[in-house]
This record gives C-alpha cells, sequence and structure tokens, in this order.
C-alpha cells in the first residue's frame, strides 16, 4: 500500500541557528519512515527583515521586481541549506528553486503580494513535483516565492510558505499540510499577550478563516484558499503529527443563503462633531444593550444596524452633548446572510448577489463583509424574494 503524502512548511523561528535546523531535519528523517513528504521552507528567522531594511537603507523607493528577487534570497539560500542538513540525516533530498526545472509555483505580476494562477500552478505541480516524490525523494521547495508567466521572481506575501504548502497540499492530494510553527497549535488568545490563553485542539477551516481574517497572526487568509480535500494541521516540533490543532475539511466557495429572522433597524448618526463622537455613539449602544449586526463608517457619519427596540429621545441625548448634528432611524429590515468559506477570494461575488436586486428593482440598506459572511439590508417585505433571486444566481435551490 503506498504511504500517505504529508506537505510539511518549516522555517522562521523553526530555523533559528544550525542546531536548530539539524533538529528540523532528524524530524523529517523520522517522518520519512511513515509517509511520502515533501518539505516547503521559508527565510531563517530575521533573515527577511534584515534584507528589507537593507534594501530601504540603500534605496528608498527599490523597484518592486528587483526588491521581489532580494527577498526571495531568504528563502532560496534556506532551501539549500537545509537540503545539506537533510543529505546529512540521509534523506535523498531534491532541491526545487526557481531556478530548477522543477519550480512548480506561477502567479500573476503582483512582485510583492503575487496570487498563484491555480490551473497552471496544480499542472506544474503534478507534471514536476509528482515523479519527484515516486522516485523515493524528498522535494524541498522554497516557500514564499513564485514566478511569472514572464518568468520573472515574485513572491506570495505575507504568510507566503504557509500559502506554497497549502497550494502544493491541494495539487499534489496530500493526506495532510503540516504547518510547523514556533507555538504548540493555534491558542483561544495570543500567547504573548494572555498567559492564560489555551490550545485549541480542532477548528473549522470557516473558524480558522475568521480568526484570520481578524488579524491572528498564526496563518494567513490566502493560504486557506488552498484547502480542499485534505488535512490540515498547525503545530511545532516536539508536538508533532499527534498534537497541535487540527484543521478539520470544510466546505469551499459560498455554502448557504439565511435571514437573520430578526427584524433590523438602521440608525444613521451625521455630522459628527468631535473625535469622540465615533466612541460615544459606541458607547451609547452599549449602555442601551443595543448589539450591532454591522456598522459603517465615514468620517462624518455612523450607520449602526441593530436589533431590538429603539427610542428616539434616548439617541437624542448626542445631539444633546455635542456629539453629532441629527440622526434618522429606518425601521422594518432583515438581515441577509451570505456565508462561505474564503468567499470574499472569489471573483465577482458581490455582482452575483447585489445585481439580481437592483435588477428586480430591490433596495438594499446596506452591505457588510468580514470573513466568511457578506450581510445585506433590505425591506421586510422583500426578503423573501430577495433570497429567491440570489440563490438563483449563486446556483442554489431554496433550502440547501
Amino acid at each position: 500500500m503506498q504511504r500517505g503524502l504529508v506537505v510539511l512548511k518549516l522555517g522562521g523561528s523553526v530555523f533559528a541557528d544550525s542546531s536548530s535546523m539539524k533538529r528540523a531535519a532528524r524530524f523529517v528523517s523520522e517522518l520519512c519512515k511513515e509517509k511520502r513528504v515533501v518539505v516547503v521552507v521559508s527565510a531563517l528567522k530575521g533573515v527577511t527583515d534584515e534584507l528589507l531594511s537593507t534594501a530601504h537603507t540603500l534605496c528608498d523607493e527599490p523597484p518592486a521586481d528587483a526588491l521581489a528577487q532580494i527577498v526571495a534570497m531568504g528563502e532560496r539560500t534556506s532551501a539549500r541549506l537545509f537540503c545539506l542538513s537533510l543529505l546529512a540525516h540521509g534523506v535523498k533530498a531534491v532541491l526545487v528553486d526557481v531556478d530548477t526545472p522543477y519550480w512548480p509555483i506561477i502567479t500573476n505580476e503582483d512582485y510583492m503580494d503575487a496570487d498563484p494562477i491555480l490551473e497552471k500552478s496544480v499542472e506544474r505541480c503534478r507534471r514536476n513535483i509528482t515523479p519527484l516524490i515516486e522516485s523515493g525523494n524528498v522535494p524541498v521547495i522554497a516557500g514564499f516565492i513564485g514566478l511569472s508567466e514572464k518568468g520573472e521572481v515574485t513572491t506570495l506575501g505575507r504568510g507566503g510558505s504557509d500559502t506554497t504548502a497549502t497550494l502544493l497540499g491541494f495539487a499534489l492530494g496530500a493526506e495532510e499540510v503540516v504547518l510547523i510553527k514556533d507555538v504548540s497549535g493555534v491558542h483561544s488568545a495570543d500567547p504573548k499577550r494572555v498567559t492564560e490563553a489555551k490550545k485549541v485542539e480542532r477548528l473549522t477551516i470557516r473558524e480558522l478563516e475568521e480568526l484570520a481574517s481578524s488579524g491572528a497572526k498564526v496563518v494567513h487568509e490566502k493560504a486557506l484558499k488552498f484547502v480542499r480535500g485534505f488535512r490540515l494541521r498547525i503545530t511545532s516540533l516536539s508536538e508533532g503529527l499527534s498534537g497541535g490543532t487540527l484543521v478539520e475539511p470544510d466546505s469551499t466557495g459560498i455554502t448557504g443563503v439565511r435571514d437573520e429572522g430578526v427584524e433590523i433597524s438602521v440608525v444613521s448618526f451625521v455630522g459628527l462633531q468631535n473625535g469622540n463622537s465615533h466612541q460615544r455613539i459606541l458607547s451609547l449602544l452599549h449602555e442601551l444593550g443595543l448589539m450591532p449586526v454591522a456598522l459603517s463608517f465615514s468620517p462624518n457619519s455612523v450607520w449602526a444596524y441593530v436589533s431590538g427596540s429603539l427610542k428616539e429621545r434616548e439617541f437624542h441625548t448626542l445631539v444633546e452633548n455635542g456629539s453629532i448634528k441629527a440622526f434618522s432611524i429606518k425601521r422594518g429590515l432583515k438581515c441577509i446572510n451570505v456565508e462561505g468559506v474564503g468567499l470574499m477570494e472569489e471573483v465577482g461575488v458581490l455582482e452575483k448577489i447585489t445585481t439580481p436586486l437592483s435588477t428586480n428593482r430591490v433596495n438594499i440598506y446596506g452591505l457588510a463583509t468580514h470573513g466568511n459572511t457578506i450581510k445585506l439590508f433590505v425591506s421586510e417585505k422583500d426578503v423573501e424574494r430577495s433570497m429567491n433571486l440570489i440563490l438563483d444566481s449563486l446556483g442554489f435551490k431554496k433550502g440547501e
């Protein structure tokens, strides 16, 4: 029986020095006894920041194409060093870099925050990397970087090595992608700030994407786009493949459309009078027990979408204390949620949702996006028709 395939990402603080790199090589050597392994490496600890700092010291505004080539040297160097370490541990390591014939990741031409071209990258992964694995080799791939269709070096932006790993996991049909970090997994809060933070044993992709979109640094949103058909584990060398946080597969793309079921009112606060106006509005909503479903801001206005009983007199205190010039309340709205993993990465999704409503003369009183959810606010009389129009546009049958 063929052994399962694991894509293992290493780097950063895991590559703090030569001794830590040797430790990582021993880990891979042991793993190779049980699994077929593909290794993705990021730069040694601190190297990327040092390269960026030096480049900007020498040139205030270095060209993006030159800067991409400079920062890519961090990963390109660590891949070569780790190959040496693996060879010293008896592992048949093969370097996969942009100047080798095996390179798999093709991107657009955004030099410092490129997006992989999925179809071409998958084809090259299967053509170039699969034969290496089937020959008993361990490909060691420089993470974070890509090649444009013109053959120019690009970088995948923040968390780019994680993106490389998940893309390879998808393209190669891995059973698991393992991101080795300097923490034991995803925690209930930032363990550097909250000493009581606990490791979370299991998360769904949707839950992890919500954390990532809110600023959690353990993994970047872009990397989660490609988590399809395999398990994702975030762990440390000490925890290994039996520990860490296991991220369970979830369906990708749009997964559902639903009515929140409660009446929504939008309160418009206009003519903000001072720098404290935003805070006073939020404090008043809290005092009144009104938890906003969504908030929208402009330099001079705030719109709060809330459920519950509203009394105009309570909001007029903001006029009296000089926080705003005026306010108004629009009642009788409903909130429609369109949900799905990687939703905001799907090109044209907002157009698919809003066009059928405008075409059928349904007024949208507000729209908010966050992570896995798009919220639309429509009149209560239009909610049923709006949901049917959206479901039809997205190719769903109501109830799916």
